[in-house]
């Protein structure tokens, strides 16, 4: 019975923490953070007692899903840590600047500072963030709407020395990103113009896929796993274009392909010395390991001394041919 009595405070003056409706806040603005939302992004803020700091969110918002507040105490700062609080606004009014020190604002957080060199205080923006591993956490996540946010730092008693007041509290802010970013894939016909305006026309020329999974128009992937994916581009009018590409977390990769039209080749295997004539061109050594040719009908002419062979080719677009020439002696018993 003993229990309940000293339990029943401690959870009402938990619970009056956090306000649900504006209240008057004082506090002075002498930092602004403006956080991007970028992998690997960090800022500091320096703030002291009685001084309060904004907090921005600046790019693309998509794929960031908590912001993560490292506060560090000095040595002096954690003997006196008990007599003072960290308390963080949203919905602010009016608009946060440097100078400004009356405004109304919503309180989503406040705690005294524990005895201890870092403490972390998570703000989710999605209740999958909501991590309680961590020294603090909200029990509900924000949303864009409530920011900027003002970070403040509050005198909870009477008495403090000057030195301390003095002190600056040193709050670093970095974006927590989901492991994805987003694709979007641009294909033109050759010449530049686009492949096609509709789903019917384009899969009728080329069809897309992103690890083996066919992707249809328009070709864009809000949310794709971040880390390497393999791309394929298939189609019976033109080359097919196969690859990889690399998806970082909270970015968005624009991948732009033209269709080529498809090659035919020509390998010729001729005995030393020979010349070969091509629709009536003289081809180098090097020029018949590896002969691009336009689909139709083709002469090869293959001269050695004064012996001569010709050849009419037809070549279908996409498909590889090799010709050779093979001189052998004949003998026929009478």
């Amino acid at each position: 019975m003993n229990t309940l009595k000293k339990t029943i405070p401690l959870i009402l003056l938990s619970l009056a923490l956090i306000s649900v409706y504006p209240e008057n806040v004082r506090g002075l603005i002498v930092d602004e953070a403006y956080i991007q939302t970028v992998s690997g992004y960090e800022q500091t803020l320096e703030i002291a007692l009685e001084e309060a700091a904004a907090i921005y969110i600046e790019g693309n918002s998509q794929f960031l899903i908590a912001l993560q507040m490292e506060l560090i105490l000095s040595s002096t700062m954690k003997k006196y840590s008990d007599s003072f609080g960290i308390a963080v606004y949203k919905r602010v009014n009016p608009q946060p600047q440097k100078g400004l020190k009356f405004f109304k604002a919503e309180r989503v957080f406040f705690h005294y500072l524990p005895y201890q060199n870092r403490i972390y205080i998570n703000l989710p923006l999605s209740r999958s963030a909501i991590d309680n591993t961590g020294s603090f956490t909200l029990e509900e996540p924000l949303i864009m709407e409530d920011f900027p946010l003002i970070v403040s730092m509050i005198p909870l008693m009477k008495g403090i020395p000057s030195s301390v007041i003095d002190n600056k509290f040193y709050l670093n802010i970095k974006p927590i990103l989901m492991k994805a970013g987003s694709l979007k894939v641009e294909i033109a016909l050759p010449g530049g113009s686009r492949a096609a305006d509709t789903t019917q026309m384009a899969d009728e020329i080329f069809q897309l896929y992103i690890d083996g999974q066919k992707i249809i128009e328009p070709f864009f992937m809000p949310e794709i796993e971040s880390g390497i994916h393999r791309l394929k581009i298939s189609s019976m009018l033109f080359q097919e274009i196969n690859g990889t590409f690399t998806i970082e977390p909270a970015q968005e990769k624009v991948l732009q392909f033209e269709l080529q039209e498809p090659k035919s080749f020509l390998n010729i295997t001729v005995p030393r010395g020979a010349e070969i004539y091509l629709d009536g061109d003289k081809l180098s050594q090097q020029q018949i390991n590896s002969l691009s040719l336009s689909e139709g009908s083709h002469t090869v002419i293959i001269k050695i001394g004064d012996y001569s062979i010709s050849k009419k080719i037809n070549i279908v677009a996409g498909k590889n041919y090799n010709l050779s020439v093979i001189f052998d002696i004949i003998i026929e018993e009478d």
